[in-house]
């Protein structure tokens, strides 16, 4: 077992319009930790997982900065990011992803700390993202058809309904003030 991360806190998929780095570095976007991968390696190994987990800081960027009637369009940026990283992987011999989709943003304690209205358009932008990413819209494909397209194997993961089902209460894990989650050890 072995592997290599390449992942950044904090990154973002590229600058767009609606979100600017949180720092200068190039790392800090999914288009800048393609390089670093790309400086490290002549080509990706087929046999290896590629796993991209990308999106929410994106979306909370878009939730802030711009207005629900350009939520759409600034959703498709970002997926058409993430499949603009999938190709670029895919091109260097890239095989087998697993694609994770971005969690409910509704049940993050800074969104749930906005009022009940920022938690139902937190979790309306996740889910709207989640449905573009994988399923697609105009001109954004869909991930089976960028597998197919790519000659690539892709799983999704989907962390929007996994965590709504872990946090909810179901395994003593409840929502907490200041950290994601703690466990619940109300007797």
């Amino acid at each position: 077992m072995g592997g290599t991360d390449y992942a950044v806190g904090g990154a973002e998929t590229s600058v767009t319009p609606f979100n600017l780095p949180t720092s200068s570095a190039a790392s800090d976007l999914l288009t800048g930790q393609l390089p670093l991968f790309e400086s490290a390696h002549a080509t990706a190994d087929p046999n290896a997982l590629y796993t991209i987990w990308i999106g929410s800081n994106d979306l909370t960027g878009i939730a802030t900065n711009a207005t629900p009637t350009q939520y759409s369009s600034d959703v498709d940026i970002v997926a058409g990011n993430i499949d603009t990283a999938i190709n670029t992987l895919a091109g260097l011999g890239a095989k087998n992803f697993l694609i994770l989709t971005v969690s409910d943003l509704g049940l993050f304690p800074g969104v749930t700390a906005a009022g009940p209205g920022a938690g139902a358009e937190g979790s309306a932008l996740s889910a709207a993202f989640d449905s573009t990413l994988v399923n697609g819209s105009g001109s954004i494909p869909s991930l089976s058809a960028l597998a197919e397209a790519d000659g690539i194997h892709l799983s999704v993961l989907d962390t929007y309904a996994l965590f709504d089902v872990i946090g909810g209460g179901r395994y003593g894990i409840r929502p907490y003030k200041r950290h994601s989650a703690v466990p619940d050890r109300r007797g």
